[in-house]
């Protein structure tokens, strides 16, 4: 009884509200562009992640990994390619000198028209991936180093898979449904900045802190939907550390979500700081529980709730 009131006020400091990105993870802005808060990181293979779980520093610092920044410079060279190409088969068409369908007055539209097209896309083009990377990168590592002068704790994680799910729209929309995403496993990490000028980054496991399945999802599932994931543990066995011995949890979760509809990506994973406002509590909570158990001031004040409960029971 004292151990589930304990886990009762633990689980009550996690934040199930639309802020908490551990629960609405955000790939894009309200644009459709991608976020640049994060770096998913597209093409980090399994072969990688196992590197990470055993201990070796994963470089960051060059295009072999690719994230959204430069699949977003991609995407929008093959969008500046197309876009010329058809600009090239009007021009001709339209141009003075085609005695067939030429028309001055359409060439100089067409011509109006894509350099606006034009300007508009390189715009978004950004300039330097690499360098918007590593922008993100320092920006990362300099909230994690805050948290951890001000709060103690670590802040900053890779997220390995994802669950898409739904839920009613908060705003009560009849017959209105949310899709969201949300990362499962969460490995704390540290980034290493090596260099001066011209400065390299990678990113290793933080050995102070274990890995753990997703604890705000945990919680909002089971009370939203009733959803058990006990047979996943909070915190992952240091001996079961690797890609293979993941895939069994992935499976619970895939049987446990399949009667919703709700699917996951086993191969996504991400960069990112997550704004966990007493996950510090939590996480003294889920260290110290035993401890604080046999403490004469949690033992008086559980004791007090379960009488308080008997008591209205009768």
């Amino acid at each position: 009884m004292h151990m589930s009131l304990l886990e009762h006020w633990k689980n009550n400091l996690i934040d199930t509200s639309g802020r908490n990105s551990l629960l609405y993870f955000k790939f894009v802005t309200q644009k459709g562009e991608p976020k640049k808060n994060f770096l998913n990181l597209i093409n980090f293979d399994d072969d990688l992640l196992n590197k990470l779980f055993n201990g070796q520093a994963i470089s960051l610092s060059d295009e072999a990994i690719e994230t959204q920044l430069e699949r977003q410079k991609s995407d929008n060279t093959r969008t500046q390619d197309s876009s010329n190409a058809e600009y090239r088969k009007l021009a001709k068409t339209y141009h003075p000198d085609n005695r067939e369908t030429g028309d001055e007055e359409k060439f100089k539209q067409l011509q109006a028209s894509f350099k606006t097209i034009k300007d508009t896309e390189e715009q978004k083009l950004p300039k330097d991936p690499l360098a918007e990377r590593k922008k993100v990168l320092d920006t990362l590592r300099l909230k994690d180093k805050t948290a951890e002068e001000d709060l103690g704790t670590n802040i900053l994680y890779l997220s390995y898979g994802f669950l898409h799910w739904s839920e009613p729209k908060k705003d009560g929309a009849v017959n209105g449904l949310q899709n969201n995403v949300s990362p499962l496993f969460i490995i704390p990490l540290d980034i290493i900045k090596l260099g001066g000028l011209s400065p390299r980054y990678s990113i290793t496991i933080d050995d102070d802190e274990a890995i753990v399945f997703n604890p705000a999802l945990r919680v909002y599932l089971k009370q939203s939907f009733g959803m058990n994931f006990d047979s996943i543990p909070e915190k992952i066995d240091e001996d079961e550390i690797n890609v293979n011995s993941f895939q069994s949890y992935f499976e619970i979760i895939k049987q446990t979500v399949s009667k919703n509809s709700w699917t996951i990506d086993k191969s996504k994973k991400t960069v990112s700081a997550f704004g966990f406002a007493n996950l510090s509590m939590y996480k003294e909570i889920e260290e110290w529980q035993e401890i604080m158990l046999d403490h004469p001031l949690i033992s008086t004040l559980t004791n007090k709730v379960i009488l308080r409960t008997l008591s209205k029971t009768l």
